[in-house]
């Protein structure tokens, strides 16, 4: 990734975002800050979940004494609206990355079945708009 460019890209948005002490990491390939990593491919950027090295990935264990249906809301919640399916722009990325968060949750002791039901109903859904609105996900 060309070094001005991406310097350029982080200037515009340390200068739009309301918190100003942002980290970031640039390498020759791409751009991460916050939750997010981007590259460019062709004349596109692509977009992708970026872990921090301090993110112990420590979601509220499944033995814990919450209501099921708490626990059970979790992995979709991360799968579709906070993480993955936002922040993936391409589905090869999306189903990598899903594999990495499966792994999070079973570490956690979730169930197989409520991880993969989560994952399932956040690959078939598709956002019409890219940014946050009181629109709901349509279904495919």
């Amino acid at each position: 990734m060309e070094f001005s460019r991406c310097s350029l890209f982080v200037t515009f948005v340390v200068l739009t975002v309301v918190c100003r002490s942002i980290c970031w990491e640039i390498s020759d390939t791409s751009l991460a800050f916050l939750d997010i990593r981007v590259s460019i491919a062709g004349d596109d950027f692509c977009t992708s979940v970026h872990y921090k090295p301090t993110d112990s990935h420590g979601y509220l264990l499944y033995s814990s004494s919450h209501p099921s249906h708490v626990k059970n809301s979790i992995p979709y919640s991360q799968f579709l609206t906070l993480r993955l399916r936002r922040l993936c722009s391409d589905g090869s990325d999306f189903s990598l990355k899903s594999g990495e968060m499966c792994s999070f949750f079973n570490k956690r002791g979730y169930p197989a079945s409520v991880v993969q039901a989560g994952h399932h109903r956040a690959q078939h859904l598709v956002y019409l708009v890219i940014l946050p609105t009181d629109a709901e996900p349509q279904l495919l």
